[in-house]
């Protein structure tokens, strides 16, 4: 290997250790602030993802061709008008704009840059099974605290200090007091979390069914640990989504499998479900009481619809229709406008900004759909992975503001951009064995 090829090899390394070390200690985040008393470990990782990845597409002069930079400028551009709206109010202060902006835009153009220095599909594959491997370790350790936290609650809470009750305090409301956090210091964040760890196993389980049979039974051990501690999160929606993502994957993955096979299985997994519901019922009637109220009628009598409702009623004009309201226009807290998430994407950064994210994820599932079917069984499992994660958080839009919640929001940007440069290099690839030498980059 020449000393350019030796160079480019230590840089993708140590790009793929910062991207490890980012999600590693932003689903640690209590437990790296309690060691080294600094609670934004992971934005200095990917701080260094981002400046390093710039000047690598600066010194190399070429970007690779892809719609989705323009898509996600105009979504940093709303933002940007949020924050100017916010400051013109006198409502935002420095330190929240920087809470925003780490909210709301770092991980989509961090993931831009980042996911744009990778010129070959077989390294890009690579990547997903790293990025897969890195958040099924953080879940099975994060839901093994949750384990330990049904024992001894304050083993764990001691983690976070005083901060961990004023906050439960504030979004429970006192409702629930023993809902489990473990590792991600609010319940709503840890029951996602286990949504996506429950799939990062299955994905696993399908990939190693055959050769690795102790990962596989390792997985299927972590899946009950997982689901429990989900369920004591009391979280509707991530109740929701986990049975979004197991559909998900089972459309996908058992395509070609008989219609009779399917309605059996179906059939199957709803018995499992009335078996799971009445033993949580017999064991704690608050999971069930929570589970029963998932209706359509709860959802337009919930507070949240209420509240985004009251919010669109006090009228928009043009500007806002297209821009939105900004930053902290509702919310004296900052965190968000509303919970759900659509409405607060609307109202927050207008029809512009709304339709580039919402874009940019249908685009995502578009180009999973198309990889998934021209990829082998290791890789269309990968393809897999990530598309129900768009899809769970589609989904979760209707009911929680995720895309600004962490981890869960950097996983849904990272997927949705992984596919969409995925099926760019795909049929950059498919144009050259056709004999067509178009470029895939642009100069400058």
């Amino acid at each position: 290997m020449n000393k350019d090829g030796t160079k480019k090899l230590k840089l993708n390394i140590f790009l793929n250790l910062m991207l490890f070390l980012f999600f590693f200690s932003i689903s640690l985040n209590p437990l790296v602030n309690y060691i080294l008393k600094f609670s934004s470990l992971h934005l200095l990782f990917i701080a260094v993802i981002f400046v390093t990845s710039m000047g690598i597409l600066i010194f190399r002069g070429k970007l690779i061709k892809n719609t989705i930079f323009l898509t996600i400028i105009i979504y940093v551009l709303t933002v940007i008008v949020g924050i100017l709206l916010g400051l013109a109010r006198q409502s935002i202060t420095g330190q929240e704009i920087f809470q925003f902006l780490s909210y709301r835009i770092i991980y989509p153009i961090t993931f831009l840059f980042y996911l744009s220095l990778f010129n070959k599909i077989e390294k890009l594959n690579k990547l997903g099974i790293l990025f897969l491997v890195v958040i099924n370790f953080n879940a099975i350790l994060i839901s093994i605290v949750g384990i330990i936290e049904t024992l001894n609650p304050s083993l764990v809470h001691n983690l976070y200090g005083s901060s961990l009750t004023n906050h439960l305090t504030l979004i429970l409301n006192n409702e629930f007091s023993n809902r489990l956090v473990s590792l991600s210091g609010n319940p709503i964040n840890l029951g996602f979390y286990m949504t996506i760890g429950i799939s990062s196993s299955l994905i696993l389980i399908l990939m190693n069914f055959k050769k690795r049979k102790f990962i596989t039974f390792f997985e299927v051990i972590t899946i009950p640990i997982m689901l429990y501690v989900m369920f004591y999160t009391y979280s509707r929606s991530a109740i929701m989504l986990t049975a979004v993502i197991v559909v998900t994957i089972f459309l996908f993955v058992f395509r070609n499998i008989n219609l009779y096979y399917k309605l059996l299985m179906i059939f199957f997994a709803f018995l499992l479900y009335m078996g799971v519901n009445s033993y949580l019922l017999e064991i704690d009637a608050s999971i069930t009481t929570r589970i029963d109220t998932i209706t359509l009628n709860s959802y337009f009598e919930n507070t949240r619809f209420l509240r985004a409702y009251e919010g669109f009623a006090n009228g928009t004009n043009a500007f806002e229709f297209f821009f939105g309201h900004g930053i902290k226009s509702m919310n004296s807290s900052g965190a968000y406008v509303f919970e759900l998430g659509y409405a607060s994407l609307l109202y927050e950064s207008g029809i512009i900004g709304f339709i580039a994210v919402i874009f940019s994820f249908f685009k995502g599932i578009k180009s999973g759909v198309y990889v998934f079917s021209r990829e082998n069984n290791l890789n269309a499992y990968l393809d897999v992975f990530y598309l129900s994660i768009i899809i769970s958080g589609i989904v979760g839009l209707f009911f929680q503001d995720i895309y600004m919640q962490l981890p869960y929001s950097a996983l849904l940007w990272f997927s949705t951009l992984y596919l969409i440069f995925k099926e760019n290099l795909l049929r950059y690839s498919e144009k050259q064995i056709q004999g067509k030498n178009n470029s895939p980059y642009f100069k400058y």
